[in-house]
């Protein structure tokens, strides 16, 4: 294998202890929840995609009203027992020699037939004199698998249960359409739990599990099983997904409560199963400190707001989630790529608009920015709109204008030396863009995260790349945050530190050749960054497809292009997938393949001048 650059990384020390266990810990958690070094289902699932800007439904509020506007939230888990039993559903971790044992059920036809590598032993849910829903489970932590049964009981040599499920936690796989789990909504238990272990990281980054009393006689992605006979909009779905609204102020809550309330804003809570008012579930551990947890009980139901988790659905028949980020270039918020430029001469940004039909009469002129600026096309405020920003490379700082202000208010920062490129991404994964500069002359990588208020204090450093090599900011592991990526031109190398395993796995791919340009975007609309080359001596793209493991047998070939022109990723149609975009300088023209025709149609535009940039 080729020899991949020199690896290092630092992050500097700050005042505060538990600052720095939670930053320690969410790197090593891998973004999620990961369970002896299983990652719970890939980071662009459902269960692990953030919610928190996803549009309310017409029926938020009724439904709301039937689970109880007025009534308090739960957490069904914590310290000690409870009738003789843990306070939780409890779950083991156990390896490949682990013995698996027969299992028969009550609803057979909806269950998997196992074996189920659980220990008779195992803990369940409520203790073993339980009379309840009798939940136990087991993740083999050398398969990456979770077995769950649902009302269980040890016999001799196997195992009695009401329903059992086994899920591959690699894998996006749903249950069959109208199959039950172990809970009522077809639903995988284990990845809606909150652990204490994710709480003492600071961050919780998935959906959490609850019930309600009553549901309606439906389900909805990426539910799979319905259990009512009820009917009316007024009652929630299986799959319903509920989040925080963004003004409840969680400041009064203890710390550890904080964790959980952040996560209800950001990934929301997931109804999963018929039961009491707004019960949500975890792990028991002896250290969660009840007092602590029972102040949830000031959370009110009209707290909450129901929102449409199915503008992320791929496929219904996937728990693979679109990622709900914003592309670049996209100044109005609706997930499509403007037309713009950058013009030098005069600083002034020229932007037609999606939501206007990309109409010539309804363009916008801002002025910001100076000959030798660097526009920067990406999202500072985390509003899901461009902002106006420039990086100026002899001075290295930042002129940003947030979108969020109407572009009325800036903010300076003083990030670079001269020599450094800019490398705007999201690496902490909070959608909003970072301050980096990657260091040619040292091949290092430095970082200011908008999660800590771009403090110098707790900026990061890596070594990552050599002279010559381009740096790339996307995401190719999908888990919402950039990872450290070059390619080195001399070679054809692309060179990947990934963000889900905490920059401490690498790939390397070959895959180009001489003058080849690097044009890393989702063509494929998996949420995860293809390796896309683009050959100005052809004008053709070669795209290796994450969807298809990047092998080499699955690879896409276009003709699109000639030797001047500058290859441009951008969603212009709005279908989450990177359409074959070129600017041809000399004539201020874009050609625009369009990726949900699947690259048959293509438009042309006229904008720009010669000596404009394009915003990327």
């Amino acid at each position: 294998m080729p020899t991949p650059p020199a690896m290092s990384f630092s992050i500097r020390r700050v005042a505060v202890t538990g600052v720095l266990l939670a930053l320690r810990f969410a790197a090593t958690a891998n973004g999620q929840q990961v369970v002896g070094g299983c990652p719970v289902l890939p980071p662009n699932n459902i269960w692990n995609s953030a919610i928190d800007a996803l549009p309310v439904l017409s029926n938020s509020g009724a439904m709301v009203n039937t689970i109880g506007a007025t009534g308090g939230f739960h957490a069904d888990f914590g310290s000690g027992t409870w009738d003789g039993g843990p306070i939780g559903i409890p779950f083991i971790t156990v390896n490949a020699g682990q013995a698996a044992y027969a299992a028969s059920f009550r609803w057979p036809g909806e269950s998997d037939p196992g074996p189920y590598a659980i220990p008779l032993n195992a803990p369940i849910e409520g203790g073993p004199l339980s009379t309840g829903d009798r939940h136990t489970m087991a993740i083999d932590t050398d398969r990456c698998v979770s077995y769950e049964l649902g009302r269980a009981f040890p016999q001799a040599a196997s195992w009695v249960a009401d329903a059992g499920a086994i899920f591959d936690l690699r894998s996006n796989a749903l249950r069959p359409l109208t199959w039950t789990s172990t809970d009522a909504a077809g639903l995988p238990l284990m990845p809606g739990l909150v652990t204490y272990e994710e709480v003492l990281s600071g961050e919780i980054r998935h959906a959490i599990r609850f019930t309600a009393p009553q549901t309606r006689r439906e389900f909805v992605w990426p539910a799979r099983h319905y259990a009512s006979s009820l009917t009316g909009v007024q009652y929630p779905r299986m799959g319903e997904r509920f989040r925080l609204k963004a003004s409840f102020d969680i400041t009064p809550y203890p710390a550890d409560v904080q964790v959980i309330l952040r996560a209800m804003k950001k990934y929301g809570i997931m109804l999963a199963d018929n039961g009491s008012s707004w019960f949500i579930s975890g792990k028991p551990d002896p250290r969660w400190n009840n007092s602590h947890l029972q102040t949830l009980g000031q959370l009110l139901g009209s707290n909450f707001e129901a929102v449409d988790a199915t503008v992320l659905m791929i496929d219904p028949n996937s728990g693979q989630a679109r990622q709900n980020r914003s592309p670049r270039g996209d100044f109005d918020g609706d997930g499509r790529t403007e037309l713009s430029v950058f013009r030098p001469s005069n600083g002034g940004w020229y932007v037609r608009y999606s939501t206007q039909g990309y109409t010539t009469s309804a363009y916008h002129l801002f002025h910001w920015g100076a000959a030798g600026d660097e526009p920067l096309s990406t999202d500072f405020d985390g509003d899901g709109r461009v902002d106006l920003a420039v990086y100026r490379p002899g001075s290295g700082e930042w002129f940003v204008r947030d979108s969020s202000q109407g572009f009325n208010s800036y903010r300076v920062y003083q990030w670079g030396l001269a020599g450094d490129l800019p490398v705007t991404g999201d690496f902490d994964g909070d959608r909003k863009t970072d301050l980096g500069v990657f260091r040619p002359s040292t091949g290092q990588w430095y970082i200011r995260y908008s999660s800590q208020a771009y403090s110098t204090a707790t900026s990061g450093m890596f070594t990552w790349g050599l002279v010559g090599d381009v740096p790339l900011v996307t995401d190719f592991d999908g888990d919402g945050r950039s990872e450290l990526s070059v390619y080195r031109p001399s070679t054809g190398q692309w060179f990947i530190r990934y963000s889900a395993q905490a920059y401490n796995g690498y790939g390397v791919y070959q895959w180009g050749q001489g003058n080849d340009v690097p044009v890393a975007g989702d063509f494929d609309g998996d949420g995860r960054s293809d390796l896309g080359i683009y050959r100005p001596s052809t004008g053709q793209w070669f795209i290796r497809y994450s969807s298809q493991g990047y092998s080499y047998g699955n690879y896409g070939v276009f003709d699109w292009g000639v030797a001047t022109d500058m290859p441009l990723v951008a969603d212009i149609d709005g279908d989450g997938k990177a359409e074959l975009t070129i600017f041809r300088p000399g004539t201020g023209e874009w050609y625009i393949r369009y990726s949900a025709q699947a690259f048959t149609t293509y438009g042309l535009y006229q904008w720009g001048l010669p000596g404009d940039l394009p915003l990327r």
